[in-house]
């Protein structure tokens, strides 16, 4: 299958696409040609930004054991951002707000240390909120090749990055494997074995009284503590009382 050239994007959750000024088109081509033979090949860098950002800002302070180039293209991305107060049951504020923004920006220096430091060739457009927003780095390709035996994945996601494949083409896509995210995004709640529990009832039951793990969402520091039948937004509810199953992410 050929593609025209294009700006592929596969993200755990999305809104209205928002970015800098657009000055990259579909790239420099910085990254030469890509040849993907194996499969689950990954092409992403994901970085916690502890701190978040905000408009205006022309540095992104970022958690990462890999440092991004020079003159590279990042996407900053605001992933979670529901407050950990939001009720089960999808009882409280629904809007998605900023969650799902995004823009491209470009890298002019990077200086490592903890955290490692990345200037930015144009000050930020909007504000980034943590925990919730992650940075990663968007290769810039000539041309992309996946054969059938290979396949293009996103990093997974570990509570704090990850889920976001994204790269640029200026020449032709040719894909004859996958290119998908697949599994790569929230995370699904933990197993509890309530086995000699009946009749538990609630939204929101401690694994004590016979909930089971909420699936991992939008909403902030709620992972591997919320329980109970009761979603959390897009995070699927645990079951409640005997055999229940976690919560899907």
């Amino acid at each position: 299958m050929r593609l025209a050239p294009c700006l592929p994007l596969l993200l755990l959750w999305s809104s209205a696409v928002l970015a800098e000024p657009d000055s990259f088109g579909l790239g420099n081509a910085r990254s030469g040609a890509l040849t993907v033979n194996t499969a689950r090949t990954t092409i992403n860098t994901a970085m916690r930004l502890p701190t978040g950002a905000q408009r205006g800002d022309s540095t992104l302070a970022v958690e990462t054991s890999t440092v991004p180039p020079t003159g590279g293209l990042v996407m900053v991305h605001q992933t979670m951002g529901f407050p950990s107060s939001t009720p089960s049951g999808s009882t409280g504020q629904t809007s998605p707000g900023d969650v799902g923004r995004w823009e491209l920006a470009r890298v002019s220096l990077v200086t490592v240390g903890t955290p490692t430091v990345l200037r930015l060739t144009a000050p930020l457009m909007y504000t980034y909120t943590s925990p919730g927003a992650q940075v990663v780095t968007v290769p810039e390709y000539s041309t992309v090749s996946v054969a059938a035996s290979g396949s293009l994945v996103a990093p997974a996601w570990d509570g704090n990055s990850g889920g976001i494949l994204a790269f640029l083409a200026s020449g032709t896509l040719t894909n004859n494997g996958a290119i998908h995210a697949d599994g790569a995004g929230f995370r699904g709640g933990t197993f509890t074995n309530n086995a000699a529990r009946t009749a538990c009832e609630g939204g929101d039951l401690s694994t004590t009284l016979g909930g089971s793990y909420k699936g991992e969402g939008l909403v902030v520091e709620r992972f591997g503590s919320a329980s109970g039948r009761g979603n959390l937004l897009n995070g699927g509810g645990g079951g409640n009382c005997n055999n229940a199953g976690g919560g899907g992410g």
